[in-house]
């Protein structure tokens, strides 16, 4: 489950399958190499699901009140592009989903984009920093004195550790 006044945790945003978000499409995919892939779709279809009766009644993530699906239908695009070693240690990764409701408003594009960095410290540990921007016109931001003030865009950033281990090939 999701707050939006955390540690309070009184005002619940998201919780298991509300939202969900079931993308399908019939496109062409463009891979230069194994490090870029460009996929267009002229033909897409965006479902919005909010299985939770408090979030669908007061038409979060662009439900009408009370339903618990939205459809939409349009065109979308999708980047992919990966570089090892960007610099020494550092690999870098980024993707970037766009979609256009063709029958309403198809100026107004959904933008979904993510950076991602892998820093190798040592041969165990990799530090992770990841940026993850979205954007949809169809999702109002709500103030707390329950105001709706049209759509915002929302920025995600992670930082995190790994420890990998890779065992040795045997000769």
């Amino acid at each position: 489950m999701g707050y939006k006044d955390p540690p309070t945790n009184s005002v619940m945003i998201s919780k298991f399958m509300a939202p969900a978000y079931i993308t399908s499409s019939l496109g062409m995919d463009f891979k230069r190499s194994e490090n870029l892939s460009i996929y267009l779709s002229p033909l897409t279809s965006k479902m919005t699901i909010v299985n939770n009766e408090e979030l669908s009644n007061s038409g979060s993530y662009g439900v009408k009140p009370g339903e618990t699906m939205r459809s939409e239908y349009g065109a979308s695009a999708k980047l992919v592009a990966k570089k090892k070693d960007l610099v020494k240690n550092v690999d870098g990764l980024t993707r970037l989903d766009m979609f256009s409701n063709l029958a309403h408003n198809p100026q107004n594009v959904d933008v979904d984009w993510e950076a991602t960095a892998l820093m190798r410290i040592n041969k165990l540990l990799t530090a992770m920093v990841s940026f993850n921007l979205i954007y949809d016109d169809d999702i109002n931001y709500i103030s707390s004195d329950g105001v709706s003030h049209g759509a915002r865009t929302q920025l995600k950033q992670m930082l995190g550790f790994c420890v990998t281990y890779k065992k040795k090939k045997k000769k």
